[in-house]
């Protein structure tokens, strides 16, 4: 693996789609098949032990299953040379029975399917994680007040829970989406050469088959790769959901707005030149991440014009860009729990940040209520003059509204941060009670 290869993917994604582990899930779906071709009575049960207990890595070498791809252009013809070597060791009849019927995508993608399940198995567990930190932050923090900003400038107070909480109803519904879709890749593959199966892959045997492997059957899917298209949508848009907050993030950790920051730990994220930096080190390699999907999703896109029966190239192509995909955002994922668990809020500098416009964020709030003595247009445009007067006289707008002769009591209700944060308290009550 690379020098960053910790840094930006998941490990234990990684390992499920290491070399050697391709080897053993190809071998459970060899064992599957023979087990249902015995069940059919194609063969004896004393073929199905020696064939079951030969197909393991035992005398596998993973150098001669990478040599053997170059002549051969896919894992499955070496891995099926080397256990027919195997089993015709110790017994001719059971060596006829090695991948019978089969062809080498039956294998490679039922395989493939496994490997994914397995590695969605550690991306759940991590979005559950993700999920919980959102939801505590958006629970903790719902009266938390801060400035929202919209285009990139100060608009008018909110909460930090209320930010926490769309966070956390994106991510809900990403997830509810990438469970549905999961279930469209949740089958096996046993279709022969071309997909219209023959004598010793047939329906007893498909439903055996995918019974062994915990897959549903289906007819054979070879060139048509929605379903995986789908999956890998959803995960792609969940993955960039937390790139979206994330960069949120990243822009409230700048040292002139210092509302949150990554948790404080010796030695993390220090400068090899300045002493006093205290650089973002989880966040960095998500937005990295964030980056890459999109190119990474469209390469797939294109890889699901696949010719005829089987494709020249672009199911090839499949097999590493997809394993890219899952380590991609299980490490976006993994680096997001410990990210957002020890995220550090800094709701005094929030409250310091308000004031930085000199009232101007509470100018919506006054327009609104003195429309209600004005009505709407008299009163957009007297606190509109007053805003400009604030910014070319640098006077705090309630001071310039004071002039104008305003009821003192109007201007406490107007510059009162709570009043100017609407139903934000309750929108994050009714989003935390409506998403699990």
């Amino acid at each position: 693996m690379s020098l960053y290869s910790k840094y930006f993917y998941s490990e234990i994604i990684t390992e499920i789609f290491s070399a050697e582990n391709a080897i053993i899930y190809m071998l459970e779906v060899e064992k599957a098949l023979v087990y249902a071709q015995c069940k059919a009575e194609f063969f004896s049960s004393d073929i199905e032990k020696i064939l079951t207990v030969l197909y393991s890595l035992e005398g596998i070498k993973i150098d001669d299953i990478k040599n053997g791809i170059d002549n051969s252009g896919n894992a499955a013809i070496p891995l099926i040379k080397i256990l027919t070597k195997k089993v015709k060791a110790v017994s001719e009849e059971a060596s006829k029975y090695v991948h019978l019927g089969a062809t080498s995508q039956d294998i490679i993608d039922s395989a493939f399917t496994l490997q994914i399940l397995d590695a969605h198995k550690e991306i759940d567990k991590y979005i559950v994680k993700v999920k919980a930190a959102l939801r505590l932050l958006a629970q903790d923090h719902k009266n938390t007040i801060m400035v929202g900003r919209t285009l990139g400038q100060h608009a008018k107070p909110i909460t930090f829970g209320l930010k926490a909480a769309f966070w956390y109803k994106s991510l809900c519904k990403n997830h509810d989406l990438l469970k549905h879709n999961l279930e469209g890749i949740r089958f096996s593959q046993l279709g022969g050469a071309v997909g219209s199966e023959n004598k010793f892959i047939g329906a007893e045997i498909k439903t055996a088959f995918s019974e062994k492997l915990e897959l549903k059957e289906t007819e054979a899917f070879h060139t048509s790769r929605e379903n995986l298209a789908h999956y890998l949508s959803a995960l792609c848009v969940l993955h960039q959901s937390i790139g979206k907050i994330c960069t949120d993030l990243g822009l409230l950790m700048q040292t002139e707005i210092a509302e949150v920051s990554e948790k404080m730990e010796s030695g993390k994220g220090g400068s090899s030149a300045m002493p006093h930096k205290r650089n973002p080190v989880a966040l960095p390699a998500i937005l990295a991440n964030a980056h890459k999907i999109p190119n990474l999703y469209g390469t797939f896109l294109g890889l699901m014009l696949q010719e005829n029966e089987r494709s020249v190239g672009l199911w090839h192509a499949e097999w590493e860009l997809v394993s890219d995909i899952l380590r991609v955002c299980g490490g976006t994922l993994e680096k997001s729990v410990d990210l957002l668990e020890n995220l550090e809020v800094n709701s005094h500098k929030m409250l310091s940040n308000l004031e930085l416009t000199n009232g101007l964020i509470y100018a919506e709030t006054a327009s609104l209520i003195f429309a209600e003595k004005l009505g709407k247009t008299e009163a957009f445009a007297i606190i509109e003059n007053a805003c400009n007067m604030a910014v070319s006289q640098n006077k705090h707008l309630r001071e310039v509204l004071m002039d104008l002769n305003f009821d003192p009591k109007d201007l406490d209700l107007i510059f009162s941060p709570e009043n100017n944060i609407g139903n934000a308290v309750k929108i994050v009550e009714d989003i935390l009670n409506n998403y699990k």
